[in-house]
């Protein structure tokens, strides 16, 4: 916390600014760029912080500005104290407005959630999606309040039981079959969420017992990026059956696997709050109708 507090006294924020986009691009035009400043005025900024704080936070490398030990330092605090500073700011925005804040729910690969979640004024809400395809690595009370996601297993509340289904265009050559095997995805373009393959999911229960893997497997982390493929025909996925049944379109349809793959929809609080449970309360409300 004192060093927090020390840099506060020291910098304001158009010094942390740019010090965290020096921290990502390293030159100063692209990070000046970034923050929507000349470059010229950059300088004058970074000079500004380096004399106000009395040491060197940068130093050229060729065309490369390397920030020094004491830069990165600051401008890994930067970083995360200039998200604090704007999440804050939300939040005074809205109770100044007399309503209650939003609840802020984290999600990964599986970033079509609005049919889980209440309608109308029932839930206010904001989306934050997670630097990765699971849910859970944005899991910190600082971003969301809460996440959902699918698993195999977890240790969060189930919101719904569902299983795994082969989500393909209704005019994919594979569309006119009743039961999938893994054998006939062999031939086909398939879509995985993550490099990694989770324990329980399709690879484990699926592939691998069937003997048979798809040619081609390409990385998407979007649910919704993933969709849009398959329903021009560009290729397979298997998805969590609720996740295509509930879709806005009739552009995706599934199809039963030949191995019955139990998951379930589930949420998970960064931290027990009143608003977190009475915000799982309303969403368990909704997954009631399904």
């Amino acid at each position: 916390m004192h060093s927090v507090q020390l840099l506060f006294m020291e910098l304001d924020r158009s010094h942390l600014e740019l010090l965290g986009a020096l921290a990502k691009h390293h030159t100063l035009a692209e990070a000046s760029k970034a923050i929507n400043l000349s470059a010229s005025a950059a300088s004058r900024r970074l000079h500004d912080a380096e004399r106000r704080l009395g040491l060197p936070l940068a130093e050229l490398d060729g065309r490369t500005l390397r920030l020094t030990s004491a830069g990165k330092l600051l401008a890994d605090t930067a970083v995360s104290v200039t998200n604090q500073i704007a999440e804050a700011e939300l939040a005074a925005r809205w109770l100044s407005s007399g309503a209650d804040a939003p609840i802020r729910v984290g999600v990964g690969f599986f970033d079509r959630v609005a049919w889980l979640l209440p309608t109308g004024d029932a839930l206010s809400c904001e989306i934050v999606r997670s630097p990765s395809s699971r849910a859970e690595d944005v899991l910190d009370p600082r971003r969301v309040d809460l996440v959902v996601d699918v698993g195999a297993s977890h240790d969060g509340i189930t919101l719904l039981l569902d299983r795994l289904v082969l989500a393909v265009s209704p005019t994919h050559p594979l569309a006119a079959k009743t039961i999938i095997t893994a054998a006939d995805l062999a031939s086909h373009r398939y879509f995985a969420s993550d490099s990694n393959p989770l324990p329980g999911f399709e690879f484990d229960r699926f592939f691998v017992p069937g003997r048979h893997l798809p040619e081609v497997i390409m990385r998407i982390e979007s649910f919704s990026a993933a969709i849009d493929f398959i329903a021009r025909g560009d290729g397979v996925s298997i998805q969590p059956r609720q996740s295509i049944v509930n879709l806005a379109s009739d552009e995706v349809t599934a199809i039963e696997l030949d191995a019955t793959i139990p998951v379930e929809w589930y949420v998970k609080p960064s931290k027990e709050t009143a608003a977190a449970s009475e915000a799982i309360q309303q969403i368990q409300a909704t997954t009631h109708e399904f």
